[in-house]
Formats: structure tokens, C-alpha cells, sequence
């Protein structure tokens, strides 16, 4: 059925499903989805009425899929409140964060039976998450995209960042690859952005697809130039488990300025420890001498930081298995920043591991008598640290 724009262009129709121009209509290009594991997507309301946007085509191809948006209560803040807690029951997020596990590495006894989608950009997407709660409280699942988004029209931040369809998509290949038309979904929606961008030739419009501009250096956290004195770097040394999470064993801090520093070794019996680690890592003499219990050391490292502190590990392995340790409240709390992401932003260019940054920027590294290759990782951290808040009070 169609309807015209009586607003903009009575003579133009609309289709009232997929709420696009007739001429651009997709509803005969998609596919039905019979997908076992439901998908309740959280649109932001400034996507709602996005030409280009692919919630709703989600919901349209997806038997079970279920398309809220919240919107601002009194406190100005985007909440979505659940008609009945059953609907988050056994469920997880999509969302990438710290602790987000690998939805490729889960193992079937550990599938959601809902799996719940923000969609917006990147900060709108933020901003939903940031004001409900419970969602930040959900298993948190995330994507390894190997090629860039098929949305050629509406351009990506980078090659890691997919369109809400191509992410409900790929994970649901991941966890129920066995269903069907998944495929034809993706060739449906690559179909919608080839007859707009044919219609947009035809009709000569004024609007056109956009092109990657330059990318243009991103500000440094202020944290790292009026806030150095919060900065903790931080390193740790793990085990890869058979479910390949990391089990912290040893954790290194030192917060800039002050120059306190902490060292703790966290006796894990639970786990199988092999020479090669020990002697790889350098900590066996110390470890055995000085290792505490989990709890203990959640306690020291409480009492250890401050409430405006930044931890800044070089990237997210660190914190990923400092995580693993703590509860979701304690987690809430923690300030972080990845100091080579900082650091990709600023240069804009291809670099290397920790080692080749510091090599290549000539830094000056220095022995902070940490126990083992920590005291390597530690000093090149801290050099580019200092080098970052060097940058950004030129």
C-alpha cells in the first residue's frame, strides 16, 4: 500500500511499511527470517525517521524482533523500562566494551534467548547505554568484523564499525548458523542502498554519497593534560584459559606525578602454572614468595585508587582481565582510558606494538623496578603517557 507525502510532495507515493519513496521500496527484496533467538533493538528517537536507517529493516525481515525506542523523562535522560523483567531473562547486549566477550567464542549452553541491539550513531548509541542502568548490568557480547560495513551510502567511524543490520546479521550467524535466508538478508539491504544511490543519479538530486574525508586528529582526553595527576598506567600479567579468557596473576600500577606504585602477585591454586611462563613473565621467585588471594587484592587495589584516577593500560587486554575479577558495581566505577588508542588518534597513522611506538618516538624509557618484563611494559607505557600529555601542552 502506498500513501503520499502530502507535506513535502503530493505527488509523491510512500510505501507505509518501510516508510521509503515508492520507486525505493524493499519490502518485496526481504526476506522472512525464522531466527530462534529473539532481537530486541533500542533505537535512538533521532533514528526513527532516518531514510537510510536499518533497524526497521531488521524488523522487517526478522520473525521475532521487537523495535522500542526510548525516549527523555523528566531527568532528561533516554530510559527504556521493562513491562515485565522476563523480558531480559537469560539475555545479553551487543556492545562493545572492556569485558564484552567474544560472541564467536560462546559455548551453546551459553546462548542468549535475547540478544538486544542499540542503533544509532556511535554517541547516541552511548548515550542510551549510559542511561540505563540495566543494561549496563547485562553479559556483555561483542563482534570481530574482518571486512568494512556494505553501507556505502551512510559512511562507518571506521572498518571496525558495522550497520545495526550487519551486526544483528553476523551474530546471529555465529550463535545459529544452521538458519536460513541470514544471506539473503545482507542481499536485500545491499539492494536498498544501490536503488537509492541509483535513484539519486537519476533524479540528479543535491544530495549525494558521501566520501571519506580526511581524517582529522581527535583531542587528547583532557584527563591527560589538566587530570595527569590521576593518570595510573597500568600492566598485567595473565594466563589464557581454555575458554580464552585471560586470569590475571600479577597487576603493576603507578600513578603519574606522585610516582605510588603498586605490585601484586594473586595466588590462582585454581590454575596450571608451566616454567615457560614463569620464566617468560620473570615473576616465579617473587610469586611464590609474595602471591595473596583475589580477595585481598581487590581489597589493596580499592584502597589503592582514588575516585577521579584514570586507569591507562596500553590496551585492553589489561583491563579486559582486571574485569574478570570484579563485580559489576566495582566495574561501574572504574575510569579508563587505552593508551594506544589515544595514541592511534593522535597520529593518524600506521604503527606497531608498544615497542615500536616508543622506539620510533625515540622515548626516553626508564627502570621503575617492577618485577620481570612488567618493568619493560611499564616503562614504555609511562613514556608514552608522558609523551601524550607532552602533546598536548605543546
Amino acid at each position: 500500500m502506498e500513501v503520499s507525502d502530502s507535506n513535502s510532495n503530493p505527488d509523491r507515493k510512500y510505501c507505509y511499511r518501510c516508510f521509503k519513496p515508492a520507486v525505493t521500496c524493499i519490502c518485496n527484496d526481504i526476506p522472512s527470517v525464522n531466527n530462534k533467538t529473539k532481537i530486541l533493538i533500542l533505537q535512538h528517537p533521532l533514528e526513527r525517521n532516518h531514510p537510510l536507517g536499518t533497524a526497521r529493516f531488521a524488523a522487517l525481515g526478522l520473525n521475532r524482533c521487537d523495535l522500542k525506542i526510548p525516549y527523555s523523562n523528566s531527568e532528561n535522560k533516554l530510559t527504556y523500562s521493562l513491562h515485565n523483567s522476563m523480558d531480559i531473562e537469560d539475555a545479553a547486549l551487543l556492545y562493545p566494551s572492556a569485558d564484552a566477550k567474544d560472541i564467536s567464542t560462546l559455548d551453546y549452553n551459553k546462548i542468549p534467548s535475547t540478544l538486544i541491539v542499540i542503533d544509532g550513531t556511535w554517541s547516541n548509541a552511548r548515550q542510551i547505554y549510559r542511561d540505563n542502568l540495566w543494561l549496563q548490568n547485562l553479559p556483555h557480547l561483542s563482534l570481530n568484523p574482518h571486512t568494512p560495513s556494505r553501507y556505502r551510502i551512510r559512511l562507518e567511524p571506521t572498518d571496525a564499525h558495522i550497520s545495526t543490520i550487519e551486526a544483528i546479521v553476523m551474530a546471529l550467524k555465529k550463535i545459529e548458523p544452521e538458519t536460513s535466508n541470514l544471506d539473503k538478508l545482507l542481499t536485500a539491504f545491499d539492494s536498498m542502498i544501490d536503488k537509492q544511490i541509483e535513484y539519486i543519479k537519476l533524479h540528479n538530486s543535491s544530495r549525494r554519497v558521501l566520501k571519506p574525508k580526511k581524517k582529522k586528529p581527535k583531542t587528547i582526553p583532557q584527563v591527560l593534560f589538566n587530570g595527569f595527576k590521576n593518570i595510573v598506567v597500568i600492566y598485567a600479567e595473565s594466563i589464557r584459559l581454555s575458554n580464552n579468557e585471560n586470569a590475571l596473576i600479577s597487576f603493576t600500577a603507578k600513578r603519574m606525578v606522585s610516582g605510588e606504585s603498586l605490585e601484586i602477585f594473586l595466588k590462582r591454586d585454581e590454575l596450571f602454572f608451566s616454567d615457560d611462563h614463569f620464566e617468560h613473565s620473570g615473576i616465579k621467585d617473587k610469586y611464590l614468595k609474595e602471591a595473596i588471594d583475589v580477595d585481598l587484592f581487590l581489597i589493596n587495589l580499592k584502597e589503592f585508587l582514588k575516585p577521579d584516577d584514570y586507569l591507562c593500560p596500553w590496551n585492553k587486554g589489561t583491563l579486559k582481565a582486571l574485569f574478570n575479577l570484579m563485580n559489576c558495581e566495582d566495574k561501574k566505577n572504574i575510569h579508563y582510558l587505552f593508551l594506544k588508542s589515544v595514541y592511534g588518534n593522535t597520529v593518524k597513522e600506521k604503527y606497531g606494538n608498544l615497542e615500536d611506538v616508543a622506539e620510533k618516538l625515540n622515548l626516553k624509557v626508564e627502570t621503575h623496578k617492577f618485577t620481570g618484563r612488567a618493568d619493560e611494559r611499564m616503562a614504555r607505557a609511562i613514556a608514552v603517557a608522558e609523551y601524550l600529555h607532552t602533546y598536548s601542552n605543546p
